[in-house]
């Protein structure tokens, strides 16, 4: 058994989760979900090019069902 030790100065640093985009509307509003994790979410695009607005953070059957109801292409 190996034993990992963490440096000190790494110890506080933020958890970075990149989301992979599930589907996107029409509007180009993005349904996401974490690649670790369980916090879904719906993205909507920002007036500065490459950049989003998070909508919505929540589990994944409320995000979907958010989804379905108010932003799913038809």
């Amino acid at each position: 058994m190996t034993i990992t030790i963490t440096p000190k100065k790494d110890r506080r640093r933020e958890l970075t989760h990149e989301e992979m985009v599930v589907e996107t509307n029409s509007k180009g509003q993005q349904l996401c979900r974490p690649k670790y994790g369980f916090r879904w979410s719906i993205h909507t695009p920002h007036a500065t090019e490459g950049w989003t607005t998070c909508l919505y953070l929540d589990c994944e059957r409320r995000i979907k069902a958010m989804w379905n109801a108010h932003y799913a292409s038809k």
